[in-house]
């Protein structure tokens, strides 16, 4: 049943939060607050800046399935826990390579896990960005399965992130 499914891209441009940052990037901190309402999964322009493994077009109704599925009570549980947060324990690192150990809050679980970034400071804006790997399990999540497991989304998943902090004026 492989062959029915696909690779997903799942984005959220809804998230808040603040950062403290001080003379050195390390020691500073951050909290983000990722609203499960503002997912989307698979658009094609988003697939399509992915390359060739995103390459094939998604039906709107496996699009609407996917989601459906993602937020349903046996993953997020989106109706009873609506934003997953994330907030810094702390920062390591030097120059504009760091990393962050973050608590993540998801759908009544709290996980732990390091996430390395870039940090880029221009006058009044920081832009941290990076990728990592990591198991929905990890997470205390369950990845989606039907038939018994005959189709079911994988627990690994990447995780890609560019946020941009302004100062307050």
């Amino acid at each position: 049943m492989a062959s029915l499914g696909h690779n997903h891209v799942i984005v959220n441009r809804a998230i808040g939060g603040w950062v403290r940052y001080g003379a050195a990037a390390s020691g500073g901190s951050f909290a983000l607050t990722v609203p499960a309402a503002g997912f989307v999964v698979d658009d094609a322009r988003t697939r399509g800046e992915e390359g060739g493994d995103f390459a094939e077009d998604v039906a709107d109704d496996a699009k609407a399935g996917t989601l459906r599925n993602m937020l349903g009570p046996s993953v997020l549980d989106a109706t009873q826990f609506p934003v997953i947060g994330v907030h810094s324990l702390a920062v390591e690192g030097a120059g504009d390579t760091l990393q962050a150990t973050v608590a993540v809050e998801v759908a009544g679980h709290s996980s732990t896990l390091l996430a390395p970034f870039h940090l880029d400071s221009s006058s009044g804006r920081l832009t941290g960005s990076g990728a990592l790997t990591l198991r929905q399990s990890a997470l205390g999540l369950v990845p989606f399965s039907v038939f018994l497991g005959a189709l079911r989304v994988q627990d690994e998943m990447r995780v890609e992130f560019k946020l941009v902090a302004l100062a307050n004026p």
